[in-house]
Parts: C-alpha cells; sequence; structure tokens
C-alpha cells in the first residue's frame, strides 16, 4: 500500500479553520471518524493528546505531525488539513502552522511507526512537495500530489491494515 492509498478524501480538509491546538487535533479526529477506521474514538484522542502533552509535534516551517500507536484503530490513520494563514500549534520554531498531518499506528503494528513517521517527516521537508500540497484546490489533487511526488518503490507499506 502507498501513502495516497492511506489518504481518502474525506480525510482532508483544505480550508480548515485555525484554532486552538485542541480544537485543530479535535477537528482532523473528526475527518478520521468520518472514513471509519477509528474503533474507540476515546482511546485514540486520549493517545494523540497524550504525545501532544510530551512535546509538540509542530516540526517547523508550518507543518504539524500529531502522531501516536493506539489499540483504538484497525488501520494506519492518516489524515490532513490545510488552515490558511496557520494556526499557533506551538511548534518549535514559533511559526504558525498551516499544514497538518495526524498519523496513528494500530498497536500490532507497532514496528512500522518510527519507519513510517521518519518517511513521512523527510517529504514533507520539500519545499517543493508541501507547496503543491497547500495549493491543491481539491482533496482529489491533494491525493494526486502525493502519487506525483513521493516515488512509489520509496514510500511502499505492506499489510498495513
Amino acid at each position: 500500500m502507498l501513502i495516497a492509498d492511506l489518504l481518502c478524501p474525506q480525510c482532508i480538509e483544505l480550508h480548515g479553520r485555525s484554532g486552538t491546538k485542541t480544537e485543530v487535533i479535535g477537528h482532523l479526529i473528526d475527518l478520521v471518524m468520518k472514513s471509519g477506521r477509528i474503533s474507540d474514538r476515546k482511546a485514540f484522542e486520549k493517545t494523540v493528546f497524550q504525545r501532544e502533552r510530551e512535546i509538540s509535534t509542530g516540526i517547523g516551517d508550518g507543518i504539524g505531525i500529531p502522531h501516536g500507536i493506539c489499540s483504538g484503530v484497525n488501520t494506519l490513520v492518516l489524515s490532513a488539513m490545510v488552515i490558511p494563514g496557520g494556526t499557533d500549534f506551538e511548534a518549535i520554531d514559533h511559526q504558525p502552522v498551516d499544514l497538518l498531518f495526524m498519523i496513528v499506528i494500530p498497536s500490532q503494528k507497532r514496528d512500522m511507526y518510527l519507519h513510517f513517521l521518519s518517511r513521512i517527516s523527510k517529504y514533507l521537508l520539500e519545499e517543493k512537495f508541501t507547496r503543491a500540497l497547500r495549493r491543491a484546490r481539491t482533496a482529489e489533487e491533494f491525493i494526486r500530489v502525493f502519487r506525483r511526488e513521493i516515488p512509489a518503490r520509496q514510500f511502499k507499506f505492506e499489510n498495513v491494515s
């Protein structure tokens, strides 16, 4: 399975509203809920917010990647949001975050967690890629950017569900 296959149009919000960090993460969780990929919302929320309390997942350059490992999901979960104008996400560079990805890995796939996180982080630090994501006009176009910009052979994950 490719990263683009993990993104479903209903899990992508291209005109997200600025708000508190808690509100923004809550909206990302709402997006994932639409996909039916979460079996236990409370466990999912607990995982994501617990990780944020440890240290912000605002990695700089306008990017936030809330993430965690959770038994409340039945497959790798990925949602995305673009917030025009950005929002305060307590990023390490103290700048607003306008491109967010939520990643939660099922507990039974713990071994892929760091690998997946490091791979997506690597691509999200490439300006050409993130600029194209920020400019996407539809969720389908956002997904096409992933298919076009990330070579399949370098970003393939088997048995993620």
